[in-house]
């Protein structure tokens, strides 16, 4: 029968094939009765008795083999769908706005930064805190008259030595994308507040591990940064969602039927709001 694909230990030392399907696993032998197995990020780990003939492992592996390739299919599927790790280098790209933006790391002055004001001035984090920095975002619709590019930009410009470590450039990234969040998620506030017909005291940025926002009685709003890397519908819901909480502190159909009467289509926000996975920093 032919293998249809081959799931790899990183250390494996063994390999079968379980229903056409080819397995490499790491064996480990130890002083237990019987055999052991678990599934994780890595593969396929089978700990068996020291004396288990090679045979009896493998018979132990075909009787458990639906088990097995059901639990290795779903480890797989999970890495799949798990965001990757963000990348701090010239030409990687970044979420900004539901789409991507590519980031460009210069040590001296580029033709892509004249007449851009600087968004983000000062001094870097690390050994080299002297340095004057500077961070400009260049938007896709002038890069196509340039030069036919279809993502926005964000630049990356200093005077002296090249940043030694992703942490500065990091850092720097991480400014820029609070400083804009501040300015977007301010405007949407101010054009949603009359609509829903409150006033709130106060914008904050959040940087909670579980809520896109969160609203006090005392009038404060309080806004997760990263929200900056989704479309600006979902943003657009987070914001009129906390600020009918200015109305209603809780999830009562009253509460429902105001998000509704000036967000017809929350239900759909929502739920696209809640498959949203993002990438680690």
């Amino acid at each position: 029968m032919m293998e249809r694909s081959v799931f790899q230990h990183p250390q494996a030392t063994h390999r079968v094939v379980l229903d056409g399907e080819a397995v490499a696993y790491l064996l480990r032998r130890s002083a237990r009765r019987s055999i052991g197995m678990r599934i994780s990020e890595e593969g396929l780990q089978v700990t068996v008795p020291s004396p288990l003939a090679p045979s009896d492992v493998e018979a132990g592996l075909q009787s458990r083999a639906r088990w097995i390739l059901k639990h290795l299919h779903g480890v797989q599927t999970r890495s799949a769908e798990m965001p990757k790790q963000m990348q701090w280098e010239d030409g990687s790209l970044l979420p900004y706005l539901g789409r991507e933006m590519v980031l460009r790391v210069h040590a001296a002055a580029s033709p892509a930064w004249e007449g851009v004001p600087p968004v983000v001035q000062g001094s870097v984090p690390g050994r080299n805190r002297r340095a004057r920095h500077a961070v400009q975002h260049v938007p896709a619709e002038r890069l196509e008259r340039a030069g036919g590019h279809w993502r926005d930009e964000l630049h990356l410009q200093w005077d002296g030595e090249l940043m030694s470590t992703t942490g500065q450039i990091q850092h720097l990234v991480m400014q820029w994308y609070q400083e804009r969040a501040l300015e977007w998620f301010a405007a949407r506030m101010d054009h949603f507040a009359p609509r829903v017909g409150v006033e709130y005291r106060a914008l904050r940025l959040s940087n909670a591990r579980t809520r896109w926002g969160s609203a006090s009685v005392r009038g404060v709003i309080h806004l997760h940064w990263r929200l900056m890397e989704c479309e600006p519908a979902l943003i657009d819901y987070v914001v009129v969602h906390e600020l009918c909480h200015l109305h209603e502190m809780n999830h009562s159909p009253r509460f429902w039927a105001l998000v509704e009467s000036v967000l017809p289509d929350f239900r759909d926000r929502r739920q696209r709001l809640k498959q949203k996975r993002l990438s680690p920093w």
